[in-house]
């Protein structure tokens, strides 16, 4: 879901666009009144549903016997490492839809802040980490838009998926503004969190 900024508070390349990104077993909904807000000042927020969750439940896989493109149902409980490694591909889809908007001259996607909680979290980082890896090249800019993350009760892992890499990555360590939430009372996300 996109929620544009609000007429009036911010325009063109003043716009920072925001993704946000749910826990597991979440959905994109669930962040509609923080959205709200947010584009109440002015931010462009894109609020996905990963894949398995919410109204993301199809994807196109190879049939295995004859290798032809197919829909096919994806739940939670079915999603393999494949599938949870490809949470990263479903932001970078986020982002292609904010470039477009970023050519229009609509947002500053050179001023990019993800957020995400739980599961959300570490596809965050991780996919913070890939933005931040592409090659600098002279003639054309890819990547290293992200300026922010924002945390919520973050994991360190979860099924295969993990943040050690990322926390490692430069960009994260050293130059990337971070805020990390959590609660006192959720003992493994605070461990988790620190």
């Amino acid at each position: 879901t996109y929620y544009a900024p609000m007429e009036g508070v911010r325009s063109g390349k003043e716009v920072v666009p925001v993704i946000l990104l749910h826990g597991w077993e979440g959905q994109g909904t669930e962040y509609s009144r923080f959205a709200t807000l947010l584009q109440s000042f002015g931010c462009a927020v894109m609020v996905p549903d990963l894949r398995g969750h919410g109204r993301s439940t199809s994807c196109r896989r190879p049939d295995s016997r004859t290798g032809e493109l197919k829909d096919e149902e994806i739940k939670v409980d079915d999603l393999d490492a494949q599938d949870m490694a490809g949470f990263t591909l479903d932001v970078e889809a986020v982002k292609k839809e904010l470039l477009v908007l970023h050519n229009k001259g609509e947002l500053n996607i050179e001023l990019l802040c993800v957020g995400g909680a739980d599961v959300g979290a570490i596809v965050a980082l991780n996919w913070a980490a890939m933005d931040w890896s592409w090659p600098v090249t002279p003639n054309l800019k890819q990547g290293q838009d992200v300026k922010g993350l924002i945390l919520l009760s973050p994991r360190q892992s979860f099924k295969g998926l993990t943040i050690t890499q990322a926390l490692a990555h430069p960009a994260i360590d050293q130059q990337l503004s971070v805020m990390i939430a959590v609660g006192e009372e959720d003992r493994r996300a605070f461990s988790d969190a620190k």
